[in-house]
């Protein structure tokens, strides 16, 4: 073999006459053989163990089902729950389940895409569902449907910024209203609250609290915030408290509603300077003042929700006294009225039993 001839065989690193190992994907006994050999086995073990997971979690997925029967059947005591418990928690663990979820949220963090995206997406997209919102308010909030229509209608266009102003004498629901937002609100982690202007007067253009609630706000679904009992001078607060949280917002949805108490005997006038001072961009949302009829609807509410009664005589001169209230229109002291003098619904029907 010519000297030509040796340098060609020692540079490819096999003989002439040989195949070309390189041509079947893998080069006889070196460690990219060995490598995938390995491989190999990895997948299998990686198979088992999966087989030996569902297994088990099958089985005791099967264990806590019927142990929760018996719990739902009234035959279990503390420990048998608190075994439940305890096989739950060891079953988590036992399957990795936290730390699957540690690494989803790692994931998410670098940007990569995590295995509850589909969900956590429809959470955070979902469209606000006013209907459905405020007929469960309006279940609450009684004699108010005309406020409960306007509020739905401005809410369900769900623009980037809303802000509207509930008005009204004290006891209508107006409170009563955004108690039951906050409670049937769909992303319940972006509620803000304050009772009061949360700003003393002159700092509404740099206001720490609303720099804070800035701060806050999520990108995920809207951000609620709720600004309760202000009384008619503060009426002046709502065009800089609105510019400034305007202002603030990126990609971040925000609601804002404040709750303004007029007086009873200065309800028109008052309401009258509302209408001229309160900034053209925010909804006024005006509550009723009660009548008779109203707060006799009130009252048997209360009646049925406490499981009380009250004879019709004492219904009479409650509505009458209610009525004369120059400080309140409304159903607000009607519940303590009945929790005071209301009889149990039961007493009340063995004491008629008895006559």
């Amino acid at each position: 073999m010519s000297s030509s001839n040796i340098r060609s065989t020692r540079s490819r690193g096999f003989g002439a006459d040989e195949e070309d190992p390189r041509t079947r994907g893998i080069l006889p006994n070196t460690s990219c053989r060995h490598f995938r050999q390995r491989l190999r086995s990895a997948r299998k073990v990686n198979v088992f163990q999966g087989l030996v997971i569902a297994t088990g979690g099958v089985a005791l997925l099967g264990v806590l089902m019927l142990m929760s029967m018996d719990v739902a059947a009234g035959n279990s005591n503390p420990s048998a729950i608190d075994r439940m418990k305890g096989m739950w928690e060891s079953a988590v663990n036992f399957l990795g389940l936290p730390e699957l979820l540690n690494r989803a949220v790692e994931q998410r963090g670098r940007g990569g895409r995590s295995l509850d995206d589909a969900a956590t997406q429809h959470y955070c997209n979902q469209p606000l569902d006013t209907k459905t919102l405020f007929r469960l308010i309006g279940q609450q909030v009684l004699n108010q449907q005309q406020a409960m229509a306007r509020m739905e209608r401005t809410v369900s266009r769900q623009r980037q910024f809303q802000s509207l102003v509930l008005l009204g004498p004290p006891g209508v629901g107006k409170t009563l209203t955004v108690s039951a937002l906050s409670h049937y609100f769909p992303w319940p982690g972006n509620i803000h609250s304050f009772s009061g202007a949360p700003c003393v007067p002159g700092e509404e253009r740099d206001c720490a609290a609303l720099r804070q609630v800035l701060a806050e706000l999520s990108d995920c679904g809207t951000n609620l915030l709720l600004i309760d009992q202000l009384e008619p001078c503060d009426h002046h607060i709502v065009a800089s408290y609105n510019k400034f949280l305007r202002d603030g917002l990126q990609r971040q949805s925000l609601l804002v509603l404040y709750v303004i108490d007029l007086e009873v005997e200065l309800y028109g006038r008052q309401f009258e300077l509302m209408q001229r001072e309160l900034p053209a961009d925010t909804t006024i949302v005006s509550f009723r003042l009660f009548g008779r009829e109203e707060l006799r609807d009130c009252l048997e509410h209360e009646l049925q929700q406490e499981s009380r009664v009250l004879g019709q005589d004492e219904q009479t001169r409650i509505l009458g006294e209610a009525l004369a209230k120059s400080c309140c229109a409304g159903c607000k002291d009607l519940r303590e009225i009945v929790l005071k003098q209301g009889r149990a619904a039961n007493a009340a029907e063995d004491a008629a039993a008895i006559n």
